[in-house]
């Protein structure tokens, strides 16, 4: 094994360590605030999590947590990232009147447009309700690409 691969291998391995004292803390609230979304912290092959999952939510004897959870993420979610309304502009500061747009301005329109549009047509909104989730329930996310 060359030593790229073994430093990241030992980093790895540090970081597992330290996130060891917060996995208890996380599995307890996942199971009680978001049964869905629990994770698997030892079993890397999942097997199980489903079954545990379901387990948890028939466990649950008040939904309390749950409900509040989804709507504090759907009030983040559509505060900040709407689907069904354009959350950023690429405005450039210091020109002259806002009604008369020139041509850069319109240029910057049509581009910001276009971000909006492909932003929303991957999957950008089911990944960020998840990533919502998982921030509100465990202070945790991450987004990959």
């Amino acid at each position: 094994m060359n030593a790229q691969a073994t430093a990241l291998l030992k980093r790895l391995s540090q970081l597992k360590a330290e996130r060891l004292p917060f996995e208890n803390s996380w599995k307890q609230a996942f199971k009680y605030g978001c049964p869905e979304r629990q994770q698997s912290f030892q079993d890397s092959t999942n097997s199980g999590l489903e079954q545990e999952r379901k387990q948890a939510r028939a466990e649950l004897f008040d939904s309390t947590a749950c409900e509040s959870i989804q709507l504090l993420t759907s009030s983040i979610y559509s505060g900040t990232t709407n689907p069904t309304s354009k959350w950023f502009q690429a405005i450039p500061s210091g020109l002259g009147s806002p009604i008369e747009l020139t041509q850069g301005e319109k240029w910057l329109e049509e581009v910001t447009d276009f971000m909006f549009r492909n932003i929303h047509s991957s999957n950008f909104d089911s990944i960020a309700s998840d990533f919502l989730s998982d921030l509100v329930v465990a202070r945790m996310g991450c987004t990959l690409r």
